[in-house]
């Protein structure tokens, strides 16, 4: 099942992770704002895989190329030590 809304149309998993995303996001300025911390933990990890599988879209949508030539991004879950978000060539 496809939901229109917005932009373009997501299944319902993504739409709701995406509404979490901006929550997360909105909620991190204010975190910043105050110069408080939030430690990284694998709650965090549906955002992170919007961010690592929507990477190479975004740049496409606006007709950039994302990567250079070897370059690939990735996310690593750890329980220890968090989420990590890499970009390696």
């Amino acid at each position: 099942v496809r939901i229109s809304w917005y932009g373009p149309q997501m299944s319902v998993r993504s739409l709701a992770t995406s509404r979490l995303m901006e929550t997360w996001a909105h909620g991190q300025d204010i975190i910043d704002a105050l110069g408080l911390t939030r430690p990284a933990t694998d709650r965090l990890r549906h955002i992170a895989h919007l961010g690592v599988s929507t990477y190479g879209w975004s740049f496409k949508n606006r007709g950039m190329d994302p990567f250079g030539p070897g370059d690939r991004l990735g996310q690593r879950r750890s329980s220890a030590a968090g989420l990590k978000i890499s970009v390696s060539s």
